[in-house]
């Protein structure tokens, strides 16, 4: 059949040699009118005909289901002829024939011939009048035709010649119920069909009752309908039964033709029944779904805990996982029974619409401690796909969450689906949870400043051997002007016993913002300390407040004298060993230390640090970096980048395995096409080959995509030889430098002879200095000591300050003071063994 979508598609256009004849149709099986005729098929645009796609000829098209049959009009006609040809023939051959008469008579009208059909229908009435049988099929040939009048004459004489023929005689009846002639069709049944007949028709009977009914005629209704009662299926017949009653109560009658039907057969009670048990199963089914809500229970925490939900049975949730429970509609209690100590119980409410539980189950979750974020995202795959297709709601630190059903339920969007190319594109949404770090709490929006920090301190009370969120919590106070806040919830803490470390050195590092100075801080431990002589963290702590590698030691190794596994005085003693320079000995610390505990980020980074300083490239880059994963193996092959690149640095006998170049990271940095990550692959690829153009070039692209992207064209701009450029991106985005960066820039400044610019930003860099720890201000005081002679070398490398950075401030002190020894040149040298910024920087104007 021919379709169209919004009017473009194909379609029929015309009618010609219209023929119409009142049969079954084949398809739907209704007794119809059923057209065949001529016409166009045509492609459209906007239903209008464009292009012709030939003639064709309809059968039997049912006005109902639009059902019909299709043929090639010239094949048709083909048919046609052939048909016509061949009765014809057979006609021909005995003209006195009603069987080839009749054939023939039958093909002209299939084929729509209907004036010769019925000139020889006409002819064949006058020839064979005294056929019974013919006059009958000639009356059937003018019904189907729709000539009732033609029908009726010949059925009368089919009848006429053989009253004693049951078919005639019906066919004769159903004549004088269509003229009205009842009590003609009555006689006529009585005297032909009537029971106890082989050949009664109920269904006459059934017809001309129901006229005697609509012609007023009860009482004959009746005695006809008391024929039909025995009959098979009449008695529960509803039209029957009905029928029957009708004219019963019409009459007046007293005496019931039918007897009653049984209650269990009603169709009524039955109906009854099945409501009653739909509408059972409907308030049934959704009770049972409102008493089974799915309830996710989350866990933010690094160990299990344990909850109980309406004083029901204790549940327990994993680390850093979920439980699912059932909980029913309406508001319930929930408690945490571990970790203790957590406060009064909390309420919270499931409320689903009745008529929503069938079709939408929603997604419920619970975090009994508050210590998740949660995602609802939603993204589209398109046939062309857009990056900023999609949206996210951000959630964190509420007791319950309510989410519309969603396709992924804790599972990441698949990276792609098959998309219907008519459709374009299809939607689909995702929940996920994960632990809240209470940095995340600066992207949530919603909250407000005493919501977050009320958010921030329970993290840090159920968390608190975490850094990452007690400086997530120094950043929200940071942020909201709001330090004093956060300064004293440190000092609160500081009483707790035993020492809780992290909340000492966060203390320790923020002091300063809140103007109390290193001598100060100093005086305070020291009386912590003479409190409590035999406290190794507080020994420790002490230790990290002197700017000398030698005295701080002095303090570590009080502290491993009271505990000797104490394990930051260890890792403090290595650090200082990294930051004198000699790193045999580090090494061999943090060996240890890293065997230890491998997954230790910190020990991971200063034990790479010492390998590379040793020249063990190999090793180095073996070393893991925090959990693994798809941005952990972004950290990995930065990584191996830069060690390759510092060993080829190296004379070609102290490479070892290396590789020859770095083309190999170019064509594995090829395999990941346009991301972040491999524009960042290609900046170090760029800087490690001295190739400034394209370091600017990836700077610029990483724009859109990191909040750093100014420091990487800052830091281009000076590798390729431009400090003034890198000046003006400094002083538009000076919160983008470190210290240690600053001195930097007012070092290339001054070997590029900016005077003016270089003593402004050396100035700048000793009061970030001044600002901060005893260790600093010591640099600092040392730095401009270093204007007016050359300084002690032996101070100078022994204090505690990281390779990378002092390697900087050593830099600074040579140029500005003019120092140009060659011991301090090659101290510099010695702490420049790593090839991250500013390494090329340092070497090249060491070489000159």
């Amino acid at each position: 059949m021919p379709i169209t979508v919004n009017g473009i598609g194909t379609s029929y256009y015309g009618k010609k040699n219209l023929a119409k004849s009142n049969a079954v149709c084949p398809a739907c099986h209704r007794l119809t009118q059923l057209a065949s005729y001529e016409t166009g098929h045509y492609f459209v645009v906007l239903y209008i005909p464009i292009i012709p796609l030939g003639r064709k000829q309809i059968i039997d098209d049912c006005p109902h289901c639009m059902k019909h049959r299709v043929v090639p009009l010239k094949q048709w006609r083909e048919i046609k002829q052939n048909a016509i040809a061949h009765s014809t023939h057979e006609l021909t051959q005995n003209v006195n024939d009603s069987k080839a008469a009749l054939k023939h008579l039958a093909s002209l009208t299939a084929f729509g011939e209907r004036a010769e059909a019925k000139e020889l229908a006409e002819a064949i009435g006058s020839q064979h009048a005294d056929n019974a049988e013919v006059q009958f099929l000639l009356g059937a040939w003018y019904e189907h035709t729709g000539d009732q009048a033609g029908g009726d004459r010949c059925f009368d004489q089919a009848y006429r010649l053989e009253p004693k023929n049951a078919s005639y005689a019906r066919a004769k009846v159903m004549g004088l119920m269509e003229q009205g002639q009842l009590d003609a069709a009555r006689k006529l049944l009585r005297e032909s069909i009537e029971p106890p007949s082989p050949n009664f028709d109920a269904n006459i009977y059934f017809r001309l009752a129901t006229l005697f009914q609509t012609a007023g005629r009860d009482r004959d209704a009746l005695e006809l309908f008391a024929l039909l009662k025995e009959r098979p299926n009449f008695q529960a017949d509803r039209n029957f039964r009905n029928a029957v009653a009708r004219s019963e109560r019409l009459t007046g009658s007293s005496t019931p033709l039918l007897d009653k039907v049984p209650w269990f057969r009603r169709r009524g009670i039955w109906l009854l029944v099945l409501g009653a048990i739909i509408l059972f199963g409907f308030f049934g089914g959704g009770w049972f779904l409102g008493m089974n809500q799915p309830l996710h229970v989350l866990n933010g925490l690094s160990q299990s805990i344990k909850i109980q939900i309406d004083n029901g049975k204790s549940l327990t949730v994993p680390s850093e996982g979920r439980f699912v429970a059932k909980v029913s509609e309406g508001r319930h209690v929930v408690r945490v029974l571990e970790p203790s100590g957590q406060g009064e119980p909390r309420e919270f409410s499931v409320q689903t619409p009745f008529w929503k539980r069938f079709y939408s189950r929603p997604i419920l979750l619970l975090d009994p401690l508050q210590t998740c974020i949660t995602y609802w995202e939603e993204t589209k795959y398109s046939v062309t796909p857009n990056a900023n297709d999609g949206s996210m709601e951000v959630r964190a630190a509420e007791l319950f969450y309510w989410f519309p059903p969603v396709d992924y339920l804790f599972q990441n969007f698949p990276d792609s689906l098959e998309v219907d190319s008519r459709q374009g594109e299809l939607s689909k949404t995702r929940v996920d949870f994960a632990p809240l770090e209470t940095e995340y709490l600066l992207n949530v929006s919603g909250n407000t400043p005493d919501e977050q920090f009320a958010i921030a301190e329970n993290i840090v009370r159920l968390r608190p051997d975490s850094s990452q969120d007690l400086y997530g919590y120094y950043l929200i106070a940071k942020t909201n002007d709001a330090l004093p806040r956060f300064h004293n919830y440190l000092v609160a803490q500081m009483a707790v016993r035993p020492v809780r470390v992290l909340i000492h050195e966060l203390y320790q590092e923020t002091s300063p913002e809140e103007g109390i100075t290193a001598a100060e801080l100093v005086a305070n431990y020291e009386t912590l300390v003479q409190a409590e002589p035999n406290n190794a963290d507080l020994m420790y702590l002490r230790g990290r407040l002197e700017s000398s590698a030698a005295e701080s030691n002095q303090f570590f190794d009080r502290a491993l004298a009271e505990d000797k596994d104490h394990r930051k005085a260890r890792i403090a003693i290595a650090s200082n060993h990294l930051a004198v320079g000699d790193f045999a000995a580090a090494r061999t610390l943090l060996e240890r230390l890293y065997g230890e505990d491998q997954w230790n980020e910190s020990v991971q980074d200063l034990y790479a640090e010492s390998l590379v300083a040793n020249k063990e490239f190999d090793a180095a880059v073996q070393i893991p970096r925090g959990k693994r994963g798809k941005s952990a193996a972004h950290a990995d092959a930065l990584r191996a980048i830069k060690h390759t690149a510092t060993l080829l640095e190296f004379p070609a006998a102290e490479r070892k395995n290396a590789p020859a170049n770095l083309d190999a990271f170019e064509v594995d940095n090829a395999r990941i096409g346009e991301s972040s990550d491999a524009t960042m692959r290609r900046f170090y690829l760029a800087y490690y080959k001295r190739d400034a153009a394209r370091m600017k070039a990836m700077a610029g692209l990483l724009v859109a995509t990191y909040d750093e992207s100014p420091w990487y064209r800052w830091v281009a701009c000076l590798d390729a030889g431009e400090p003034e450029a890198a000046e003006k991106i400094a002083s538009e985005q000076s919160e983008m430098l470190a210290t240690s960066d600053v001195f930097v820039l007012a070092t290339a400044l001054k070997i590029a002879d900016k005077s003016a610019l270089a003593e402004h930003w050396w100035n700048v860099g000793l009061d970030q200095l001044r600002s901060q720890g005893q260790t600093e201000v010591r640099m600092a005081e040392l730095l401009e000591q270093s204007r007016s002679g050359p300084l002690d070398l032996t101070t100078l490398s022994g204090l505690r300050i990281a390779p990378q950075d002092k390697r900087i401030y050593l830099f600074a002190v040579r140029e500005f003071g003019g120092d140009v020894r060659p011991e301090l040149a090659e101290l510099i040298r010695k702490l420049n063994f790593d090839v991250d910024f500013p390494h090329y920087l340092i070497r090249n104007r060491l070489d000159k």
